[in-house]
């Protein structure tokens, strides 16, 4: 059983897997690393998350190889027509117009950008002829709905879709532009485009794997402020605000977006 957080633990310790291994924890001596079969050391530089977990592996020599593969997940028939279904009832042509997902609402504020530059991305994509929907979890519903009526073209709304719903509608977009949250990854594991928007997270770690993508994130070369990044604070000092998001413009997303499209 390989392990990372807690449930590692204790799933090893109940299921009595003959094979366990976990990463090397701080916080954790002792005990925690006496508790698996195999303890794999971090690495002191970054590394992508994807290579992190394929380390376990390496660890116990189950994988060789020098790069972690590409994302993958596979949508029921059930979810895809869903997916459809949702389309069709949207007026949504998808031999007609090109669809992009756009996943803007934040769990953490402190990674969200404000709606009114949302607002402009979503009417500019509008007059290019892309169909836009608003991606997200059911709950984000409400900040969907705040966030279309400031769009001069309504778009639709994403509203019941699970997980693996989510996922089918990634497969049939052309592109997704997203905050950094797990739509990116998701989108990675189906193999549709990403634009993604860092602010205090590390894109080195965290960025979309193996898939076509851009990055759009203010550095010092962007402004002296914004050397600091990525910090991993819960913005400026703990205030909950990036400033390196605040000022992230619509157009700026654009750019990545025109990018993205002509490689």
């Amino acid at each position: 059983m390989f392990g990372r957080l807690a449930r590692g633990f204790f799933g090893q310790g109940f299921t009595r897997a003959p094979l366990s291994v976990a990463r090397a924890s701080k916080k954790r001596p002792g005990f925690w690393s006496n508790s698996f079969k195999h303890i794999a050391k971090i690495s002191p530089t970054k590394r992508p998350a994807a290579e992190q977990d394929v380390d376990l592996l390496r660890k116990v020599g189950l994988f060789d190889q020098a790069i972690a593969p590409p994302y993958f997940l596979e949508v029921s028939d059930e979810a895809s027509k869903k997916v459809e279904l949702w389309l069709q009832s949207n007026f949504i042509d998808m031999s007609a117009s090109k669809l992009v997902v756009i996943h803007a609402p934040a769990r953490w504020k402190f990674k969200g950008l404000a709606n009114s530059k949302w607002a402009q991305l979503v009417d500019v994509l509008h007059d290019r002829g892309w169909a836009v929907a608003l991606g997200g979890a059911p709950s984000d519903f409400a900040f969907n709905q705040a966030l279309s009526q400031e769009c001069k073209h309504e778009p639709q709304i994403v509203r019941d879709f699970s997980l693996e719903e989510s996922a089918a509608l990634l497969k049939k977009s052309n592109l997704l532009i997203s905050i950094d949250s797990m739509s990116i990854h998701l989108a990675s594991a189906v193999q549709t485009p990403v634009v993604s928007i860092f602010g205090p997270t590390d894109e080195s770690v965290w960025a979309p794997w193996q898939v076509k993508h851009r990055i759009v994130a203010l550095n010092e070369s962007d402004a002296p402020s914004f050397a600091c990044r990525p910090c991993g604070l819960d913005g400026c000092a703990g205030s909950k605000v990036s400033q390196c998001l605040m000022a992230v413009e619509a157009q700026q997303i654009l750019f990545a977006v025109d990018d993205l499209l002509a490689s």
